[in-house]
């Protein structure tokens, strides 16, 4: 797929471009691994300041429809947040109104106990704040902060929780984003 060749080419990350490389050899919708390589390298795009490529990728999968199977729809979500929040960044609060939608759509047809789950991720039950402070190396770190980025534009887009505010959401986006950017920059540096 070009998005993919336009990283590989592009270079600007090692880290972006293993995940590109191996999607471009094989990408299957259907595939849970692969929607999550695809997410990892469209939020790395986006801590990148690649926004429009982020985009492009969180579009490969945002039509998928939900059919209760949260293997798919856990990637789907998080790339429907992604275009949410871009969409934001950039005025464009219809489209960003579409993304949320659909995810509301699935809620409102998944069961009452995922939509109880769901409200504790608003509320910020599930951030792996540990799991950043206990990570055994930078890698580990970075995968953590990933994840971490990924609930937090979750709870920013849909509108927070009753414990856990959207200002909140975002100042704790704006320091993960640093801090990945950091890293990526030590990656480049120890792998090139």
């Amino acid at each position: 797929m070009k998005v993919f060749q336009k990283i590989i080419e592009k270079n600007e990350s090692v880290f972006s471009g293993e995940l590109a490389k191996s999607l471009n050899e094989k990408f299957d919708l259907e595939d849970h691994e692969d929607l999550s390589i695809l997410i990892r390298l469209a939020y790395t795009q986006y801590v990148l300041d690649e926004k429009e490529i982020a985009s492009q990728l969180s579009s490969l999968i945002s039509d998928i429809k939900f059919t209760g199977n949260h293997d798919i729809w856990t990637w789907v979500k998080s790339a429907l947040v992604l275009r949410s929040y871009i969409y934001n960044e950039k005025g464009q609060s219809e489209l960003s109104k579409n993304c949320i939608e659909k995810i509301n759509f699935a809620l409102s047809k998944d069961k009452p106990i995922n939509q109880k789950a769901f409200q504790r991720v608003l509320n910020g039950s599930l951030l792996n704040y540990d799991k950043i402070e206990n990570a055994k190396d930078e890698n580990a770190e970075y995968g953590w902060r990933l994840v971490q980025l990924q609930k937090l534009i979750l709870i920013h887009e849909m509108g927070g929780g009753d414990e856990f505010s959207v200002e909140r959401a975002e100042k704790e986006i704006q320091e993960n984003i640093e801090r990945l950017k950091t890293l990526i920059n030590e990656f480049n540096q120890t792998l090139r």
